[in-house]
C-alpha cells in the first residue's frame, strides 16, 4: 500500500498571504501545530501536537511563494511504527485568489493514511478560518 493524500483548496487571499501561513511559525501554529520551522532548505524542525506527539521534518525544496516540500516523520512507540513521508505544497494564483494544492505521499499503512487524511482536512479548514479572520 502506498497511498497519497491530495487536497485542493481555493482561498480568496493572495498567494503571498497564503504563503505566509505556510512558512511563518507564528502563523503555522494558528492552524497546524507548534513548530520551530524556518524557511531554509535543509532546516530540521518539528511540529508538536496538542497531545505532545512530535513530527520530525526537514525542508527539502522551496520555490518562494509557489512551492514548499518537507519530510514528515512520526514515530509511534506504542505501535512500534514510523510514518516516513513527504508533504508538498503548491500555490498558484487563480481567479483573484489562490489555489492551494497539498500532496502528502509515502504512507505504507492504511491506518496512518486515514489518520493523516482526516487530520489534514481539519487543519485546512482551520487554515481557511484563520485566513478569513
Amino acid at each position: 500500500m502506498n497511498k497519497e493524500i491530495i487536497h485542493r483548496y481555493f482561498f480568496q487571499q493572495s498567494p503571498a498571504e497564503v504563503w505566509d501561513y505556510l512558512t511563518r511559525p507564528e502563523l503555522l501554529e494558528q492552524w497546524l501545530m507548534k513548530t520551530d520551522f524556518q524557511l531554509r532548505i535543509g532546516h530540521k524542525f518539528s511540529f508538536i501536537s496538542k497531545y505532545q506527539k512530535v513530527t520530525s521534518c526537514e525542508v527539502l525544496e522551496i520555490v518562494p511563494g509557489k512551492f514548499l516540500s518537507y519530510s514528515w516523520t512520526v514515530q509511534d512507540p506504542d505501535k512500534k511504527t514510523t510514518v516516513d513521508s513527504k508533504v508538498h505544497w503548491t500555490l498558484s494564483e487563480k481567479d483573484g485568489g489562490t489555489e492551494l494544492f497539498l500532496e502528502h505521499t509515502g504512507f505504507m499503512l492504511s491506518e496512518d493514511f486515514t489518520a493523516h487524511s482526516i487530520g489534514w482536512a481539519n487543519c485546512l479548514n482551520s487554515l481557511e478560518k484563520n485566513l478569513k479572520s
